[in-house]
């Protein structure tokens, strides 16, 4: 082998090595724990399919999508009235007040 093989040879493996260590690391960071950001972004993505979805039910059977809009409706309420939003400034203007929040629970547990 020539000196400039052993050279070529080098540099190859340097960056296949550098290519491991790059892909190593992106994957490391992706198992980390996710950012308000990321939850942010799968948020969208999530109600822009759901937005598709409802779409092409809507074509197909319009009963069935206006079904559908209103299950996600209550889906909403549902987690809007959890333990982690009760005395938020929504709940407030709805008038689901801490003291009320059982019998609204009730009344939306029922639909």
């Amino acid at each position: 082998m020539s000196l400039e093989e052993v050279k070529e040879r080098m540099r190859t493996l340097w960056r296949e090595k550098e290519m491991k260590h790059r892909y190593e690391e992106k994957a490391r960071r992706q198992n980390q724990s996710k950012s308000k950001k990321h939850h942010r972004i799968l948020r969208r993505e999530k109600l822009r399919k759901q937005k598709t979805e409802l779409q092409e039910l809507h074509k197909k059977n319009p009963d069935a999508a206006l079904e559908k809009l209103q299950e996600m409706e209550l889906l909403r309420i549902q987690e809007r009235m959890s333990q982690r939003h009760r005395s938020s400034k929504w709940a407030s203007s709805k008038g689901y007040e801490q003291p009320e929040t059982r019998r609204v629970m009730n009344m939306v547990d029922q639909f």
